[in-house]
């Protein structure tokens, strides 16, 4: 059939003849610096009535520039294989000159520039006394932080932060609420006007993760979420997380989803594609070079107590005695050190308060698991259960989140090969909107991850995938 159909808005256009663009799709799981959406070539329409409509008829020269991104469908041989967004760039007697994306950073509408701490994600006015336990959006857990007014001695202080007694807060210790990751997420979908699934948004031990931060309450008299939020962007928050817990973002920016899985169980998942009979023979293969990992975060330099890092803190690195290039990957997301004797989460940090004009301190993002009350504490610390956010030690991010990735980087190897595609298996390997199921493929008894994949439109050539062996090591 070899046919192409483009509508914008559901509405079917007027294509040129013998039209060919060029699709190119990229799997999540292979970057962790950018999440790269679907892209197609910039082509040309026609100028026709149909067309004219959409574009308002912006060759004639009264008419004004139509500024909107229009929603686009691909049909190839009747099958839906390509849904993103259209924009007009420019215009002449030849026709209508746009360019395609997928334009994954729309899903944040304005917001994906603006820091968390300046989002408008609620309030609510300070209740009489706080609860131990806290509630669904936040907790007060006791801190250990001696640093908090710096070298200032203040009556009452007890060196730490959220302090209670007698199953009460003191009344001269610093209130600092910390809000819970995932409510925050929730608080960003609700006003960027998306949903966020996935099964990270439900394992039972990342639904306690806090976000740490020093912004105390003192003369406020309601609690300001973004104020208890680092100075990052909520698009960098994602990815930061996914470097932290080795996690697939997949978007469905039509349907305004965004699915969060596990990589480690994405690596898993059967290999339901037999493409045997679609490949060629022939084919470059290469060796991985960077077959080790070296996994790190950034440290809070307002932490003196991370000048020098614990040694469960500091960087991991595959050990290989023999060699090999290191793949580093490095999150902005890090965590407080324990104190083993007490039980709690430590630090020395100056705070964020009216004492001491220290208004305009800052702190970077950090994690913490809420443990709960015990001891007559409430306890938040980097580790819950059987997972803890550290490099090294027991129960480490490693153990809990790489191993597999680590153990297929050093064994794997990458080809290139042209495969005979048809529309319905394209529509398969869509690599956001099917969330990862169809990213494993076989071809002549070994299993591949699709990397990334390259066809033009109408089908009638082949498609060139990018490939990396799977092998057994998962």
């Amino acid at each position: 059939m070899n046919r192409i159909d483009i509508r914008l808005e559901g509405e079917r256009i007027d294509l040129p003849p013998g039209l060919s663009v060029t699709l190119e799709r990229f799997n999540p799981l292979f970057s962790y610096d950018t999440v790269q959406g679907n892209k197609v070539n910039p082509f040309s329409l026609p100028l026709s009535d149909t067309n004219n409509r959409f574009f308002n008829w912006y060759y004639q020269l009264q008419s004004s520039y139509p500024d909107r991104v229009l929603k686009c469908q691909k049909y190839a041989d009747g099958v839906l294989i390509e849904q993103g967004f259209v924009q007009l760039e420019n215009v002449s007697t030849s026709g209508y000159s746009v360019f395609y994306t997928q334009n994954l950073g729309e899903i944040f509408r304005d917001h994906q520039n603006t820091t968390l701490n300046l989002l408008n994600l609620g309030s609510e006015p300070l209740p009489a006394a706080f609860s131990l336990a806290g509630n669904e959006r936040y907790v007060l857990p006791v801190i250990e932080n001696p640093g908090w007014y710096a070298q200032t001695v203040v009556p009452g202080f007890t060196g730490r932060v959220n302090d209670v007694s007698a199953g009460t807060y003191l009344p001269d210790t610093p209130k600092v609420p910390m809000m819970f990751l995932h409510f925050i997420l929730r608080q960003c979908a609700a006003l960027m006007n998306f949903t966020i699934e996935g099964e990270f948004m439900e394992h039972p031990a990342m639904k306690r993760l806090l976000i740490y931060n020093t912004y105390a309450l003192d003369s406020e008299t309601v609690i300001a979420y973004a104020s208890h939020l680092p100075e990052i962007t909520f698009p960098e928050l994602l990815k930061e997380l996914r470097k932290l817990f080795n996690l697939y973002l997949a978007f469905d920016v039509q349907n305004r989803v965004l699915t969060i899985r596990f990589c480690e169980d994405l690596m898993q998942q059967p290999t339901r594609l037999n493409w045997t009979e679609k490949a060629e023979d022939v084919h470059t293969k290469a060796p991985n070079l960077a077959n080790r990992l070296e996994l790190d975060w950034e440290r809070d330099g307002n932490d003196a107590l991370m000048k020098t890092p614990p040694a469960d803190f500091d960087k991991y690195q595959t050990p290989q005695p023999a060699g090999g290039l290191l793949y580093a990957i490095k999150s902005r997301w890090s965590s407080l050190d324990l104190n083993l004797e007490t039980g709690l989460a430590r630090t020395s940090q100056a705070g964020i308060t009216d004492v001491n004009n220290q208004g305009s301190n800052h702190f970077s993002p950090r994690l913490l698991f809420w443990n709960g009350v015990a001891g007559g504490l409430p306890r938040a610390t980097n580790q819950y259960s059987q997972y803890r956010l550290a490099w090294h030690g027991p129960n480490n991010l490693i153990e809990r989140f790489w191993k597999r990735t680590e153990a297929w980087r050093g064994n794997t190897h990458q080809i290139t090969k042209r495969l005979n595609l048809t529309a319905t298996d394209l529509a398969k390997i869509d690599f956001h909107l099917s969330k990862g199921n169809w990213m494993k493929i076989h071809i002549r008894g070994v299993d591949y991850f699709i990397e990334s994949v390259r066809v033009n439109l109408p089908l009638t050539g082949m498609a060139e995938l990018k490939l990396w062996a799977a092998g057994i090591y998962y």
